[in-house]
């Protein structure tokens, strides 16, 4: 499975001792949450103009993972898999009158990337041009700034 979009930043963190201690990924962990906030905004944002049963915009949300090694941390920004909506019963067919379960995440990509009968209405990519030089420039200060504040209590 690829990703809809993929944007690579590094960051330098090798003034910091040990990146393997709890602490320290502790804090680049809330760090990268508080850098991601704008962005998910602006998915969300970019997500509200787009009519899919009004849930696409409601479902974004972020999930992050820093790897044993602490050197590598991915954070994934989109429509969440655990996010799930009823909206309406099946009229016709095997399943009439059972209810009508929507994923945005099942539909997002064909949304983003669009099919061979519907065009795309991208909302990730707009999202990330939007707020990638914002991003990059918080990410650093974020993570310094918890450092700090858990080197000092």
């Amino acid at each position: 499975c690829r990703p809809m979009i993929r944007a690579d930043f590094k960051l330098d963190l090798n003034d910091l001792v040990d990146l393997r201690d709890k602490k320290i990924r502790r804090a680049i962990r809330i760090g990268i949450n508080r850098a991601a906030k704008p962005v998910r905004a602006q998915v969300k944002a970019e997500a509200e103009r787009i009519a899919l049963q009004g849930f696409t915009a409601k479902s974004i949300g972020t999930k992050q993972k820093v790897y044993a090694s602490g050197l590598v941390v991915v954070v994934v920004v989109g429509p969440k898999r655990s996010y799930k909506r009823v909206k309406g019963k099946y009229s016709r067919g095997k399943r009439k009158g059972e209810r009508k379960v929507f994923r945005p995440a099942s539909v997002a990509h064909f949304v983003e990337k669009g099919t061979a009968r519907s065009q795309p209405e991208p909302f990730l990519r707009p999202a990330l041009d939007k707020t990638s030089g914002k991003y990059q420039e918080s990410l650093a200060a974020e993570i310094r700034a918890e450092i700090e504040k858990g080197n000092q209590g």
